[in-house]
């Protein structure tokens, strides 16, 4: 029984049917001595993938089938023989002739094993279809290989083994803008061979594909022990060449959505041991490129080159470009690739384009240090944001989140979400980062426009995120009951965990130029944190909530407003309607390049409907025109505040005036 709240990620059944017989002691006529054994024959075995519910899975074939087949035990004096008929098994879908499997022993010397295997032509693309349902992998490229063992006691192995490619070539089905893309591979050579004799264990491999390259390799094992298998303290030599004309046709292995191309070329000399290989020569890669499209990433122009020395690997340099963006990254350091493998490297950008989307854009400056080991990764680096848009109006589609395990998904393995994916231990992330966000930083949506300032620490204490700093809103507006607020105040302080930073936020009603405006300051005030977060409106001086928002809305106080609280309401309604992309009438005023576009009436015995557009040309000068609909023309205003209290306002129009005009409001 497995714990509570384990998972096992692959189950499968076993199927074993057995009939069997026993040899009893017989009297060989010639020898005079007994021989005794039993033999058996194997009906049915296989192993069968199953499903979470136990349930073979859906159209998947069994892992393991195996034909009808007899065994065989004899033993007479002190010797003893094994054997198993011919047969055929079908291992994943490839199917092997079994011709020969036998193993014999007298007294107490070392057995003798003789093993004959033969691979049927296997379709590749079938195989590779298992392993990546959602690939695209097609062709009629098949191989065929064989294999035979024996060893006899107090000799060497005897071993010949052969993979080939027997006819065909391999496809592969990309999408694209157009649809689907359908590229031959050009398979032209793809042989494996593997040899001992005398001790000596020789492999040898040429793959020649037309659109991935050219590997070429030969390797040597001497055993200490001719009698004996290859072991981890044997000598190994030899060399290996690979060159790669685009790494693209490789991309199927990386995660969706992500595209490679360039051109790699490696060569490595080989010695050391079996157990602890060294390695002599140098991977070198030229217009790398890397790109995601959905992400906004597009990295360009890379350049590799990485030496190998022993169990010492030096990364002399890779570097890429922002793409269209720009800016350079850079990235050196030592590896040693040894029992515990180590990798301290160092990240260099500057001014590097580092997200390129419509809605997300980023340029950033830096350096940074990663030392990798098995048990740890720790990151400390300094960086700063260049320039950048963050754009949260633009709402990725919905996803599935990371606390979410699918299981029994058609042709996916299910994934256990406490595991670590490679049943080693479980790293230790020790990160140190300081982030500086720059002058040129832009949050804009959900009504929001505004520059962001600030500088942030972000470290994993305990293996958890925390994020110590503040980020401020300089110079923006937030779109609130159809106004344009102004943002007097904007701090975001994060002291840890960072999904509940501290909120103080204060956007004001940009003051009319009018001069019953000119004293009162309305506006909304966020306090709190952003998990609960408080929103008030703020005034000054102090009034109540009715005029706060009699202030904020119309731009006037509520005295006097009758029936004119059908406008209050149709403001407020429209503010209710327009969400984060605004009202219609706001998108009709900007698009005009006005500031106010209005329809109010005046109060007493007899209502007037009056229009007004304007324009705030600076902070200080405002040009408007009213005009009653009932009369025949209307007035010009222009307003010059010139300070808190003093307003000059010139008419034109219907009347013909200049005024001076000092405020001054009380309770």
């Amino acid at each position: 029984k497995l714990p509570s709240g384990q998972q096992v990620r692959e189950s499968a059944l076993a199927q074993l049917k057995v009939q069997a017989g026993w040899q009893g002691e017989l009297m060989a006529a010639d020898a005079g001595r007994a021989e005794r054994g039993w033999q058996a024959q194997v009906q049915t075995l296989k192993v069968i993938p199953l499903q979470a519910d136990g349930a073979p899975v859906a159209n998947a074939g069994p892992w393991l089938d195996v034909q009808p087949f007899g065994m065989r035990f004899r033993q007479q004096g002190d010797g003893q023989q094994w054997s198993a008929t011919p047969t055929r098994l079908s291992v994943f879908g490839a199917r092997l002739d079994l011709n020969r499997l036998q193993w014999q022993q007298q007294g107490t010397q070392a057995g003798q094993t003789e093993v004959q295997l033969e691979l049927e032509p296997l379709k590749v693309s079938d195989l590779l279809a298992r392993v990546q349902p959602q690939a695209g992998w097609g062709g009629d490229l098949t191989i065929a290989g064989k294999a035979s063992a024996v060893h006899r006691p107090g000799q060497a192995w005897t071993v010949d083994a052969q993979l080939a490619r027997k006819d065909g070539d391999l496809t592969l089905t990309e999408p694209d803008i157009d649809g689907n893309t359908l590229q031959r591979l050009g398979v032209r050579q793809l042989q494996i061979d593997l040899r001992a004799r005398d001790g000596v264990w020789r492999a040898t491999q040429l793959v020649d594909v037309r659109v991935v390259g050219l590997l070429k390799g030969e390797q040597v094992v001497q055993v200490r022990d001719p009698s004996a298998l290859p072991g981890p303290l044997d000598a190994l030599s030899g060399r290996i060449t690979a060159e790669v004309a685009n790494v693209r046709s490789l991309g199927v292995w990386a995660p969706a959505g992500w595209r490679v191309t360039g051109q790699v070329a490696a060569e490595a000399d080989l010695g050391g041991t079996l157990g602890q290989p060294q390695y002599s020569g140098r991977v070198t890669g030229k217009q790398l490129a890397v790109g995601n499209t959905l992400q906004g990433i597009q990295f360009t122009d890379g350049d590799l080159l990485l030496t190998l020395k022993g169990e010492q690997a030096r990364l002399d340099h890779f570097t890429l470009k922002g793409g269209d963006g720009g800016g350079t990254l850079d990235l050196s350091g030592d590896i040693t690739l040894s029992q515990q493998p180590v990798a301290n490297l160092l990240l260099r950008v500057n001014q590097f384009a580092l997200l390129q989307r419509v809605d997300r854009r980023a340029k950033v400056s830096g350096e940074g240090r990663m030392d990798l080991t098995a048990e740890a990764i720790t990151v400390d680096g300094r960086f700063v944001v260049d320039e950048g848009l963050v754009d949260i109006s633009r709402s990725d589609a919905p996803v599935i989140g990371d606390d979410v395990n699918v299981v029994n998904r058609p042709g996916q393995p299910d994934v256990d979400p406490d595991a670590n994916g490679g049943g080693g231990p479980d790293r230790k992330l020790n990160v140190t980062v300081a982030v500086d966000l720059g002058s040129k930083l832009r949050l804009r949506g959900r009504g929001i426009d505004t520059q962001l300032a600030g500088a942030v620490r972000v470290s994993t204490p305990n293996g958890r995120l925390q994020v110590h700093g503040s980020i401020q809103a300089l110079k923006g507006t937030y779109a609130a009951y159809a106004q344009k607020l102004v943002i007097d105040r904007g701090t975001i302080a994060f002291t840890g965990p960072v999904d509940n930073p501290r909120l103080d936020i204060q956007a004001m009603r940009a003051q009319s130029p009018t001069a019953a405006a000119s004293d009162v300051k309305v506006g909304v005030l966020i306090t709190g944190t952003a998990q609960d977060p408080r929103v008030r409106l703020y005034s000054e001086p102090a009034m109540s909530e009715t005029e706060k928002l009699s202030w904020l809305v119309l731009g006037r106080g509520p005295a006097g407003l009758g029936g004119a609280d059908i406008g209050l309401l149709r403001t407020a309604a429209a503010a209710l309607l327009a969400g984060e992309d605004g009202s219609k009438t706001d998108s009709l005023i900007s698009a005009i390049g006005l500031d106010e576009l209005s329809v109010r009436q005046t109060d007493g015995a007899v209502r007037d409907t009056i229009v007004t557009v304007g324009k705030q040309v600076s902070d200080k000068v405002y040009l408007g025109y009213e005009r009653s609909l009932n009369a025949t023309t209307g007035s010009w205003q222009l307003i010059y505040r010139a300070a808190q209290r003093f307003t000059l306002r010139a008419q034109t129009g219907e009347d013909n005036a200049v005024d001076l005009i000092w405020a001054w409001r009380w309770d």
